[in-house]
């Protein structure tokens, strides 16, 4: 009897040791930060970090937590997490404090985060992916709790700097996709903002803290009363949102099968009976997306209520917003076809036009190939005169094979046509008026005669052969041909006469002094006519001109029965 008793506690403690050896091992992050240094501090974060740590530690989580981590914190916070997560069956995130979504991706702000251009987003910001991603490869139960959708300053900075890309920062968080065996809970609708509370903690954890972990109850109703208790709190202002790909149950506490019932504490006696609960909150729900134009929400609502009392309303809208999407596919469809019938009509107009044009080119130059003596019943063109042919019809230029262009030709005939001054313009290998004109004015004066006023072979070479300038330089009212250019015509101003030196008259005017090679003249012109011999009662007359036998000459004039002298 003594050894059946004593197997018996072998046997009950070898049962203990086996079934701690193989329960489920729970690894949970929690970071709440509310000292931000360059964001008003929030209150809530760090109790509500502190209070979940405790929670969890209560139902059997491993809890790797940190409170008001900077950058470097944060990193090595998630990094000692994952390393635990080896050999875990599951993996719970609560995060407390600032986020932000980005091009619908989700980030951690760190207390140290100041994010003052979109640059700073990848340096400063840790993004949600990296810790859920490690959870779903490492585990096959993952359970995130983000209470991280409150008004955040730091989104502000990032959107001015942004400018016109400031379009791609949304309030709130975005809606994160999960793998098979996750559930994602937000603390209030993707794209909203949630409210932090004036109690230790905010609406949402507080509900987390009352509700996670009821005994021998699915989380998936733990999360339907925690978003009753925060649309009562919140005066239905913020609604708890979650997203799950759960395969089966998730029970974060079971009651123990030994306790007698009696010793259990009776379920709190409620106003409402489940399903009337139930009914208010799925109520809500649709009150926040029923004006909505996102076909996501009402998937998430019906897989939320596959059966609920909106359902049926659900599937109508999600078909009104995909055939709306099919009308606006359809009218950008449209509209890209017309745009490309219109291109495609002003083309082929185009190619129409130059077809013609170059068929027509083509016939005359076949028509001024060189012809026999005679032309038309034997009359011959007189020189300078143009000959006149009969335009070949539309039937004998289309009837015949077309011929590509030859711009170059006509660019040759161009040029040489402004080389012997018949002004042709541009030689830009379009035949156009100003080309057929010139040709006309060099048919004028160069004694040319040419079948028809277009680019040919024959044109070129007549063109070619003369070696000076045919048509005559025609220059504007205020210019004249100089060197066959023409010119400025410029008015010479007229010259001044200038006054005489002491001792002429002023109607007399005598050109400076001029120096001499022949001998030395004296200075003074006066003792020069002295020195001639002549002598002042030899002058018959009032004026005088001669030369000093030093070659130069001078005149001399007599005014008030006085003489006065001056080099010429």
């Amino acid at each position: 009897m003594r050894f059946d008793r004593l197997g018996l506690a072998l046997m009950l403690i070898f049962l203990a040791l086996s079934s701690q050896a193989f329960a489920e091992r729970r690894v949970a992050l929690v970071i709440g930060n509310s000292a931000y240094r360059h964001a008003p501090v929030l209150p809530n974060p760090r109790n509500d970090a502190a209070d979940m740590a405790a929670k969890l530690k209560e139902l059997g989580f491993e809890v790797v937590w940190g409170e008001d981590l900077d950058l470097g914190g944060v990193r090595s916070t998630i990094r000692n997490f994952i390393d635990r997560l080896e050999g875990a069956d599951m993996a719970l995130f609560f995060y407390a404090g600032h986020g932000l979504q980005v091009n619908g991706e989700n980030y951690i702000a760190p207390v140290d985060a100041q994010l003052s251009s979109y640059l700073d987003l990848d340096f400063e910001a840790v993004p949600i992916n990296l810790v859920l991603s490690a959870m779903e490869r490492s585990t096959k139960i993952n359970l995130v709790f983000l209470d991280a959708c409150r008004d955040n300053p730091l989104v502000g900075n990032l959107s001015r700097s942004m400018g016109t890309r400031s379009a791609a920062v949304g309030r709130g968080l975005a809606k994160l996709g999960s793998g098979i065996g996750s559930l994602i809970a937000f603390a209030t609708q993707p794209g909203n903002v949630a409210l932090d509370g004036e109690g230790r903690n905010s609406p949402f954890t507080a509900a987390l803290l009352r509700h996670l972990g009821t005994p021998d109850q699915d989380i998936t109703r733990d999360l339907v009363q925690v978003r009753r208790d925060v649309l009562d709190s919140t005066s239905g202002k913020q609604v708890p949102w979650e997203t799950s790909s759960l395969t089966g149950d998730v029970v974060l506490k079971v009651r123990p099968e030994a306790q007698p019932a009696a010793d259990l504490d009776p379920e709190p006696v409620v106003s409402a009976t489940p399903a009337a609960e139930d009914k208010a909150v799925e109520l809500a729900f649709w009150d926040t997306i029923k004006t909505s134009d996102d076909k996501d929400l009402f998937e998430v609502y019906l897989q939320q209520y596959p059966k609920g009392a909106f359902a049926p309303l659900a599937r109508i809208k999600m078909t009104i917003i995909d055939r709306e999407s099919a009308k606006v596919a359809a009218g950008e469809l449209a509209e890209k076809k017309a745009v490309e019938a219109a291109r495609v009509e002003v083309e082929a107009e185009r190619r129409a036009r130059d077809m013609a044009a170059l068929q027509q080119t083509e016939a005359v130059r076949q028509l001024a190939q060189p012809a026999p003596d005679k032309i038309d019943g034997g009359v011959v063109p007189q020189s300078g005169e143009l000959a006149a042919l009969t335009p070949p019809s539309t039937q004998d230029i289309l009837g015949g094979e077309a011929a590509v262009p030859d711009r170059e030709l006509v660019r040759s005939v161009q040029r040489e046509l402004n080389r012997v001054g018949c002004g042709a313009g541009s030689a830009d290998g379009l035949w156009g008026n100003d080309s057929r004109r010139a040709l006309e004015q060099f048919v004028r004066h160069g004694s040319a005669q040419f079948a028809a006023l277009e680019p040919s072979a024959q044109v070129l070479g007549r063109l070619q052969s003369e070696k000076r300038r045919v048509c005559p330089l025609v220059c504007d009212r205020n210019q004249k041909e100089t060197n066959g250019r023409c010119v400025k015509i410029v008015k010479l101003k007229p010259v001044e006469k200038k006054r005489s030196v002491v001792g002429v008259p002023p109607a007399i005017v005598l050109p400076e002094n001029k120096k001499t090679a022949a001998g030395s003249c004296p200075v003074d012109p006066f003792k020069a006519a002295l020195q001639t011999g002549k002598g002042r009662v030899g002058w018959k007359t009032n004026f005088v001109v001669d030369t000093h036998s030093c070659g130069r000459k001078f005149a001399c004039h007599m005014l008030s029965r006085k003489w006065y002298c001056q080099w010429m």
